[in-house]
């Protein structure tokens, strides 16, 4: 059995877990944003060849969709501690009076936030991928036979 104590211990753990992930993944993003106006506001030239343009295109929409995605998942914070303190003001409106007594109001995060977050390293992944492929396909030499 655990106790008391030991509940607040793991609750405290979960939450600081959960924080430095979040703040993880808001650099993350904030790097991200930043790599994808540098591509585009950068970008001078038409693509040399269809290669150069696909890698170009895929950077784009890896970044991007990396990007929407990680700001949903980062709304699952915002999500859960709305339906928790809905559910706790249902828990004392039921009760009829604002005494702390032993009723606990546990929720669980929805399961598409869970997804999210495996959309988001998959995602995070590819763009990676993708920005290294565009930089290698950009730097290509070029050889002009006449």
């Amino acid at each position: 059995m655990t106790s008391d104590a030991d509940k607040r211990r793991l609750v405290n753990l979960t939450n600081e877990s959960t924080d430095k992930e979040f703040s993880w993944i808001k650099q993350c993003l904030s790097i991200l944003a930043i790599i994808l106006g540098l591509i585009v506001s950068l970008r001078t030239d038409n693509a040399a060849n269809i290669y150069e343009y696909i890698a170009f295109i895929s950077t784009l929409s890896f970044c991007g969709l990396c990007i929407l995605v990680g700001l949903a998942f980062l709304y699952s914070d915002h999500d859960t501690s709305y339906r928790l303190a809905s559910k706790f003001d249902e828990s004392i409106t039921k009760r009829g009076d604002y005494t702390n007594g032993d009723k606990q109001v546990e929720i669980a995060p929805k399961k598409i936030f869970g997804t999210l977050r495996v959309c988001f390293f998959v995602l995070l992944v590819l763009s990676i991928l993708s920005l290294i492929c565009l930089a290698s396909i950009s730097n290509l030499p070029v050889c002009n036979l006449k």
